[in-house]
């Protein structure tokens, strides 16, 4: 019989880590019976094709999960944010997405996702410390 050991690896192979991906999004696929996913990456370039910012996200199970959602300092408060987020849940709707979550820390932009509609569902406070981790999520079945 094989025996198995416990490895710590600081700077690990990248196959080794899509290992480990694999293996759970098949687990959930084959779990839930839902082998419909959809990665969502928009990006905000400039003239010279440089990105600018970008919002990232998947659909899956019929929620879209916002993952990244970052703007260059020089470009922040002329409304890309807007756009990016109104583009990122027109193509989760698209896809069959009837909610959404994300996450989001204190220092960042909860009171920008709040006016998306999102609401917060729970929260992890003094992570980091000072700081607050929230957790929100949304209907894309409702106007906001």
């Amino acid at each position: 019989m094989n025996t198995l050991r416990l490895v710590s690896e600081h700077d690990p192979n990248p196959a080794d880590i899509e290992v480990v991906h694999q293996g759970l999004y098949t687990f959930n696929m084959r779990t839930m019976n839902d082998e419909r996913f959809l990665d969502i990456s928009i990006f905000l370039r400039d003239e010279a094709n440089a990105v600018q910012g970008g919002i990232l996200g998947s659909v899956w199970a019929g929620w879209f999960h916002l993952n990244f959602l970052w703007i260059a300092d020089v470009y922040r408060h002329q409304g890309y944010a807007d756009q990016l987020m109104q583009a990122a849940e027109a193509e989760a709707r698209a896809f069959g997405s009837t909610s959404a979550y994300l996450e989001t820390f204190s220092f960042q932009a909860r009171p920008f996702y709040e006016r998306y509609g999102y609401q917060v569902v729970g929260a992890i406070h003094d992570y980091p410390p000072g700081q607050t981790y929230y957790m929100m999520s949304k209907s894309l079945t409702e106007k906001v």
